[in-house]
């Protein structure tokens, strides 16, 4: 993860408020059902539906890489776009 994207959620992150229950987690689905576009997406999700050992904290903030989208995710930086959103590439 980019610092720039890093920053990106950390912003959100203080939106939620303390105290909240919730893990970031990336999901590859679609953004705009309007143009149809499929891409990264970061949302949240309740920490009690995440498993335990799938969490991870980075800088307080906790994440959650699913099974699913683990074999996506290894081998890839994840960036922020200002128009396009979450975006990934191969590291260089």
């Amino acid at each position: 993860m980019t610092e720039k994207l890093f920053r990106v959620v950390e912003e959100q992150n203080h939106g939620l408020g303390k105290g909240t229950d919730r893990a970031w987690s990336f999901v590859w689905g679609s953004r705009s059902p309007l143009f149809r576009t499929i891409s990264w997406v970061l949302t949240t999700i309740p920490r009690t539906k995440a498993e335990p050992e799938r969490l991870f904290t980075v800088a307080g903030i906790p994440f959650y890489i699913s099974y699913e989208v683990e074999p996506w995710v290894n081998d890839q930086v994840f960036d922020w776009d200002d128009k396009e959103g979450v975006v990934s590439h191969a590291p260089d």
